[in-house]
């Protein structure tokens, strides 16, 4: 796909795909943090590398979809083509990058802002999204930015075997690693957070789920994570509009950020059934369990 590399960084350095995302090709810099003794953990850019956005939308009685994720993957990229790519700077101080697609049926057009400022460890994601299309209003428009958070996995001293804690609440959601839990080569462990920002329409749901799904291809969010065990999972912020009528955008922010973990993290989290919106679906037979053993390198 390819990507641009921040210049700056002293904590983190990160990649911007050509198509939006916060990516980059499987063992290169996408969100990789930085730590003072020169170890270095890769995030985002490992295995099969995914983040990126799927758009859910109506036109008549008909439901399209169109999602760019990154990843070379067969199903990946459908519906969508990348128009162009902008770096605007990338020097000691900051790296901004636009980028413009296009949905391949003439509907939408998607703009992506992305932006890191290199003496922090936050990449702050911009999306306006706007209705081109010549057939009419859209309804029913759900927007996913979806990343699959493999937090100490990558990178030269990545140790984590794609495993992971999760967690969601009302605009976030966080994958993490416990000091208490390192092993060779790594000597730290670290959180990231997904995090919803004030948007042009209400954020719809944050999700946490088991990696290997694909809930960036149906409007459904299957095989949810239910509790704070180690998993190989990813990470949903979801906006719904009703109708979104011909020549509007909607605008949609958040970032991801990172953090070094210096001691265990209390953190606890256990699936409540009663707040499963019904965009949620357990599939029977794919329930998280209760704890999982690191699983093999995935590729």
């Amino acid at each position: 796909m390819g990507a641009d590399t921040s210049v700056g960084g002293g904590r983190m350095k990160v990649g911007f795909g050509h198509n939006g995302s916060v990516m980059n090709d499987a063992g290169q810099i996408g969100f990789r943090s930085l730590e003072a003794g020169g170890e270095a953990y890769e995030h985002f850019a490992v295995g099969d590398p995914e983040e990126g956005y799927a758009i859910f939308y109506k036109v008549g009685a008909a439901d399209l979809v169109a999602h760019d994720v990154y990843a070379g993957a067969p199903g990946d990229l459908v519906n969508i083509t990348p128009v162009s790519h902008s770096v605007l700077r990338n020097d000691a101080n900051e790296l901004v990058k636009e980028t413009l697609s296009r949905t391949n049926d003439g509907m939408l057009e998607i703009r992506n802002m992305l932006t890191f400022a290199a003496d922090a460890t936050r990449v702050t994601v911009r999306m306006d999204i706007t209705n081109i299309s010549k057939r009419g209003d859209l309804t029913e428009v759900l927007v996913k930015r979806y990343c699959d958070i493999d937090v100490d996995t990558g990178g030269p001293n990545g140790w984590a075997i794609f495993q992971n804690h999760f967690s969601k609440d009302r605009d976030s959601v966080h994958a993490w690693n416990q000091p208490s839990e390192i092993k060779a080569p790594g000597k730290h462990a670290h959180i990231v957070n997904m995090v919803a920002m004030p948007s042009d329409v209400p954020l719809d749901q944050t999700f946490i789920g088991m990696m290997g799904f694909d809930q960036f291809k149906t409007r459904a969010n299957s095989s949810p994570i239910t509790d704070s065990a180690l998993h190989d999972g990813i990470g949903i912020l979801q906006w719904e509009a009703t109708r979104l009528r011909v020549g509007e955008s909607i605008r949609l922010n958040m970032y991801y950020d990172a953090f070094c973990v210096c001691t265990d993290l209390p953190l606890v989290f256990k699936h409540d059934p009663t707040s499963v919106r019904a965009t949620d679906i357990a599939i029977a037979g794919h329930a998280a369990p209760a704890a999982k053993q690191p699983a093999p390198t995935r590729t």
